[in-house]
């Protein structure tokens, strides 16, 4: 099974979500939400639109009540 962790940077309370890859498995997520609960659970549901893994396969491994966010995939 290939694992991969990914960092995320987020700048919540922005006024138009969105993503953007940086290469190298590093990726800037904009939301509208605030708190880091919320965002933690938003994360993987974005990101598995944008590469195509289900949500579920998203783990927090780092940065729970941080901006910058490390996910380990599975």
């Amino acid at each position: 099974m290939n694992r991969r962790e990914i960092t995320v940077m987020v700048k919540p309370g922005s006024l138009i979500p969105s993503v953007e890859s940086f290469g190298d498995n590093r990726f800037l997520v904009r939301l509208e939400l605030n708190e880091h609960n919320q965002i933690n659970l938003e994360i993987p549901k974005i990101l598995a639109t944008e590469l195509g893994i289900p949500p579920k396969n998203f783990e927090l491994i780092s940065g729970a009540d941080k901006n910058i966010k490390i996910f380990k995939i599975y």
